[in-house]
């Protein structure tokens, strides 16, 4: 657990500080990850330096001012951080990385609490670079948050009332613009689900995430972006999947190779079905939906395929269940079928 306040130059630099190892450790495997990957890419990492220079002229202010203080805090080059915080639109097109995201209203649990359940699918290697962010910024929410590497915080909830996590989306319109890390940043900042609205839907965003948010009295945003459109899509009943296609059909014209996400689309249906056949639901009964291998190894909880080339290798790093109802974050480190869960509270 980091735990950081103030401006946002000296809440970052406190974050550097505590997790300078971890932030070394992913500015290292990325490094040789892109270098390793440097044909297929097109670039090697001073290659991707520069191209962060271009997404880093439209950062927003404070949470730039944030990554700058990580970087000093952590004894790391600025431009490096900036190139992990943009690694997304950096090598975009060789990316098919998974999650899976859960919201559900009091009507789906059997207290009536509100819970955000997600499993964070990414690179093997960054499960060893985790921690928890317990975030006191000035003139905005303080913030309970899972990171990783040098990563600006994203997935987690703040003192607003509001939960958030992200799935990436493979959009075919991207642009140089906010990168979509800065961007979900911003909307763990927001105070209310109009405000969050708002920063996801950024006007000059790079690309975009789907952005699943929820409030404490289980209204649901659940907002897809690409760089030129966005989308809301409505809850069902007081709940909401997704994992890594647009569900919209007007989105579903910017998505870029939809054949190639199958298996995005087994994990939203298996999801769904445990969903609806398991209502109502606990935190346990979420964790084991968060747990299922059903259709492996297109399956939610997700495993490494050592068989697969370096850049095309996921597996679940993280799941997190938000009970928003009592300001309370449940993560377990790598797969959740065999993670031991931890509580904490803002």
């Amino acid at each position: 657990m980091v735990r950081a306040r103030g401006a946002p130059r000296a809440l970052g630099r406190q974050i550097g500080e505590a997790a300078a190892l971890q932030i070394r450790q992913m500015l290292t495997s990325y490094r040789e990850l892109i270098e390793s990957n440097r044909p297929r890419l097109n670039l090697g990492w001073a290659e991707a330096v520069l191209q962060a220079r271009k997404y880093g002229r439209y950062a927003l202010g404070g949470h730039m001012e944030e990554l700058h203080g990580m970087a000093e805090g952590a004894g790391a080059e600025f431009e490096d951080l900036l190139a992990l915080n943009c690694i997304e639109a950096i090598v975009s097109a060789a990316l098919h990385l998974k999650c899976t995201s859960l919201a559900l209203g009091p009507e789906w649990t059997n207290d009536r609490h509100v819970l955000l359940a997600h499993n964070e699918d990414w690179w093997p290697q960054d499960e060893h670079t985790l921690y928890l962010i317990h975030g006191e910024p000035e003139r905005e929410p303080a913030f309970l948050a899972l990171t990783y590497g040098g990563l600006l915080p994203a997935i987690g909830l703040n003192s607003a009332g509001l939960a958030q996590c992200c799935n990436s989306v493979y959009p075919n319109d991207s642009r140089f613009g906010v990168p979509r890390a800065f961007v979900a940043r911003s909307v763990l900042a927001a105070g209310d689900l109009v405000e969050a609205a708002r920063r996801a839907a950024h006007p000059d965003r790079e690309a975009g995430y789907n952005h699943l948010v929820i409030n404490r009295e289980g209204d649901i945003l659940s907002l897809e972006a690409s760089a030129r459109r966005h989308a809301i899509l409505p809850a069902i009943a007081g709940a909401l999947v997704h994992t890594n296609h647009y569900l919209d059909p007007g989105m579903q014209e910017v998505e870029r190779d939809p054949a190639g996400l199958g298996r995005s689309r087994l994990r939203y249906e298996r999801a769904t079905e445990l969903l609806y056949a398991g209502r109502p639901h606990s935190r346990g009964s979420l964790v084991r939906i968060l747990a299922d291998h059903h259709n492996s190894p297109s399956s939610i909880c997700s495993h490494l395929q050592e068989s697969q080339a370096p850049l095309d290798q996921y597996a679940t790093i993280a799941s997190v269940i938000i009970d928003l109802t009592e300001m309370t974050l449940h993560v377990g480190r790598g797969q959740p079928c065999g993670a031991s869960f931890h509580s904490y509270t803002m």
